[in-house]
């Protein structure tokens, strides 16, 4: 079945949406899921592809193709966005602020670069974080200023009268 097929048949009301993809990033990367993904190739790309999937239901609401489950409006989209950044920055911050490495397979091997496992560890934390939000932020953007636009656009003419005078 196609993606657009797959989501008529199993539409869901828009909010609910932005929950699998945040608690499956969540879950990802706690350390026995983190371990055993970077343990297992199978298991890494099993997940993977769960990223993708779960991903692809998240941005729905923003680009979704077919009326049956249309795109939020405008400010609901603006919303939508911006709640995305708190469960990334929960998931990003500890990583990022953490005194000691979460995830014991960072401490195996060398590291590229001779970067010590805890500052790899906050860059990449770092690099979800603000990474993450710069991107969503910049959507946000992109989207909040089409709805100004489009608001502009419709908004009615100001009627203007001619027998007032100008007082500048």
């Amino acid at each position: 079945m196609a993606p657009v097929g797959a989501a008529r048949a199993g539409s869901r009301p828009p909010a609910r949406r932005i929950r699998p993809y945040n608690g499956y990033i969540a879950v990802l990367h706690t350390p026995p899921v983190y371990e055993l993904m970077l343990r297992d190739e199978a298991i890494h790309i099993t997940l993977h592809i769960g990223l993708m999937v779960t991903g692809t239901v998240m941005w729905w609401p923003l680009l979704s193709p077919v009326p049956e489950l249309p795109r939020l409006p405008y400010a609901g989209q603006v919303l939508y966005l911006f709640l995305m950044l708190v469960p990334m920055a929960a998931v990003s911050a500890p990583i990022t602020l953490a005194s000691s490495v979460i995830y014991p397979w960072y401490l195996e091997g060398p590291h590229p670069f001779g970067i010590a496992p805890l500052t790899d560890q906050v860059w990449g934390g770092l690099l979800m974080w603000v990474g993450g939000g710069t991107y969503f932020m910049a959507v946000f953007s992109a989207i909040f200023f089409r709805w100004a636009r489009r608001e502009a656009h419709e908004a009615p003419p100001v009627a203007s009268d001619s027998r007032v005078p100008c007082l500048t």
